[in-house]
């Protein structure tokens, strides 16, 4: 059985995922522990997991495995991630590499393999993986132009899950679109909702424009807007926000991450329908926090995922106002 590829980020499913959608399946408890603050880069089917304190064990248990896959081919490769652990990644692909070739007679062969096996070790777990197939999750929006800092499809998928806009009708709009990553994943993930696509550069929304006729994704209102403007422009008029704003990596060198969180929180206040919800990617999240509080603005939910090399945050946001206990937002977030 698999479970979304969101369900990782410890976001309760609540819809199918659409075609071409990433998945990952997890048993276990410890194996679970291995999704947290991470997204999967592949479609992966449950081999094995473990304890990875030491790689003698994991490759004792590995040996032990019956792999049909590996009887039928030629050649495999192990590939592997770790975080949060001591561990080479080469010397634990090897060992488990070795494992599975003492055990199942197949060659070993890093480029011209017929199956792939991806082991994950995060602390001291490790979960053993077969790709459903050779598409990598993060790559599944085409991109005919280059933008430097356009967002994981991934991530753009579990923020609109996390708003709960993955179902029913409603208006979404990214207003600091990019790419167009985020509004090509909501046309995926819910064809009944209504979609803009803002941005304050004519250059950027050009890139947006690219990208929506690449992926053939129609029906997304572009608009050359400066996301502060955006209450104004259109009050009221917004079931979910969700967008990438800058990181303020170089905002807050000069003190003013603060004063962009504060002006574009206050603008969406005025866009979003009373019972309407914002989720945003950040990697300040103290300083989104503090924004919030001081605009009126009810910290949700967050959760911790990995950008490269940075540590961000999915931030959900309600306005204080409205009662999460009596929106069908408490149903979905109360069982995780």
């Amino acid at each position: 059985m698999l479970a979304d590829e969101l369900q990782q980020l410890g976001i309760e499913q609540q819809s199918e995922a659409p075609a071409g959608g990433g998945w990952v399946d997890l048993h276990d408890h410890d194996s679970e522990r291995l999704s947290r603050s991470r997204i999967a880069r592949r479609a992966l089917r449950h081999v094995a997991s473990g304890n990875a304190q030491e790689l003698s064990s994991m490759r004792a248990a590995i040996a032990q495995l019956e792999i049909p896959e590996l009887y039928q081919a030629a050649s495999f490769r192990v590939s592997a991630t770790v975080r949060r652990s001591e561990l080479d990644r080469n010397e634990a692909a090897g060992t488990a590499g070795g494992a599975l070739q003492e055990r199942h007679r197949c060659a070993v062969d890093l480029t011209g393999f017929e199956v792939e096996l991806c082991l994950m070790i995060d602390g001291s777990s490790w979960m053993l993986g077969l790709p459903t197939d050779r598409v990598d999750r993060t790559k599944r929006v085409l991109r005919p132009l280059a933008l430097r800092t356009a967002l994981r499809p991934t991530v753009a998928a579990a923020l609109i899950q996390l708003a709960g806009a993955n179902q029913g009708a409603g208006r979404l709009v990214d207003p600091l679109c990019g790419a167009a990553t985020i509004p090509i994943e909501a046309r995926r993930w819910n064809p009944l909702l209504t979609v803009d696509a803002f941005d304050w550069d004519e250059a950027t929304l050009n890139v947006a424009r690219k990208t929506l006729e690449a992926n053939k994704v129609d029906s997304v209102e572009l608009q050359l807007l400066d996301a502060r403007e955006l209450g104004r422009r259109f009050p009221q008029r917004y079931d979910y926000i969700i967008t990438d704003p800058p990181y303020g990596v170089r905002q807050a060198r000069r003190g003013g991450v603060a004063k962009l969180y504060r002006g574009l929180l206050d603008s969406f206040a005025v866009a979003l329908k009373p019972t309407g919800r914002v989720a945003l990617i950040v990697v300040k999240r103290e300083t989104l926090q503090q924004a919030a509080e001081a605009s009126g603005w009810q910290l949700v939910r967050e959760v911790e995922v990995e950008l490269g090399a940075m540590q961000a945050t999915l931030i959900l946001l309600q306005r204080e106002h409205e009662s999460v206990a009596n929106s069908e937002l408490a149903a979905s977030v109360s069982k995780v």
